[in-house]
């Protein structure tokens, strides 16, 4: 089940929830789990053709060279752990498309996709895109633009344009409309750092002709950049045991209140990013289990230099 993975694009998904999920009526005497390969089941896909409403598929760690297409309601597609079940489309398309499905949800999973191909036919037309690694240009020929940053406003403050929907200044906290109600999203948090600032946008809906084509995703603005990103590069890095990697991108520490970009990563899949306050302390869990916890201790800035300390890691 081995596939080259050069050109492909790597998005590590541990829960993508697609379509709006309502109360259902399931028997649980006819729900069953169908494990992915054993018996019949040798791929994701005869798994998936096998499963009615109810059953969960369990795919065992591995890499699946298969396009997988679900056309089926109120089924769950788990995978082992999104570092070790993969699912590589072999080049060319995506590696996982929902046909017009409801109720299904899929996680833990690594899906290696063409990534044109992966925007125009997944990402954009079912109702949740839960955390990934990966670049993340609007739907609908939209553009979103953080054209500048008020560092100095309290709370800080961004000026952004949305193609054909006007422009706007937001705040930190703000829960804001644009467009005559084509953007709605809310303002996480507002950065500006030593190479590049950035503007975290929360709950995100898009609408196009009154159809969503985003739903409840969070992004990334980078300052004077049309395409918004899911996660940032760069920064120091941290080796922890177990492949992970605690990264400082940058300090915002010019003004108060003092803040810090964090990023975590394992084998070299951005697991989460997260702005911090000085002093503010930082957790991690993974399965209802905690895997990291670091306290942020001094920030400094001057100049091109800075540095960020932790404690009670």
């Amino acid at each position: 089940m081995k596939g080259k993975r050069n050109g492909f694009w790597k998005i590590s998904v541990f829960a993508l929830l697609f379509a709006v999920l309502a109360v259902i009526s399931i028997g649980c005497a006819s729900a069953d789990t169908i494990y992915v390969p054993e018996g019949g089941n040798q791929t994701i896909q005869q798994a998936v053709d096998n499963a009615t409403s109810g059953d969960t598929v369990y795919v065992h760690a591995g890499e699946y060279v298969e396009h997988v297409v679900i056309s089926k309601d109120n089924i769950s597609v788990i995978g082992q752990d999104a570092e070790s079940t993969i699912i590589n489309s072999g080049g060319s398309g995506v590696a996982l498309f929902l046909n017009g499905t409801k109720n299904v949800t899929v996680s833990n999973f690594m899906l290696l996709s063409d990534s044109v191909a992966w925007f125009a036919e997944v990402a954009y037309n079912y109702s949740k895109l839960g955390p990934g690694a990966f670049d993340s240009p609007l739907p609908a020929n939209y553009s979103l633009v953080a054209q500048s940053i008020d560092a100095k406003a309290s709370p800080q403050q961004a000026w952004l344009v949305l193609s054909n929907g006007g422009n706007k200044v937001v705040s930190v906290g703000e829960t804001f409309e644009m467009g005559s109600g084509r953007l709605k999203a809310t303002v996480e948090s507002i950065f500006a750092g030593h190479g590049t600032s950035y503007v975290i946008l929360n709950h995100t809906y898009l609408y196009s002709g009154g159809v969503p084509v985003l739903s409840d995703a969070r992004l990334i603005l980078v300052l004077g950049g049309e395409t918004p990103v899911l996660y940032t590069k760069g920064g120091a890095d941290w080796q922890l045991e177990e492949g992970y990697t605690l990264t400082v991108g940058d300090v915002d520490a010019e003004l108060g209140p003092k803040q810090l970009w964090l990023r975590l990563s394992k084998n070299s899949v951005v697991l989460e990013e997260r702005v911090l306050f000085e002093g503010e302390s930082y957790s991690y869990y993974k399965n209802g289990y905690l895997v990291l916890s670091a306290q942020s201790n001094k920030l400094f800035s001057s100049g091109k230099l800075w540095a960020a300390s932790f404690s009670s890691i």
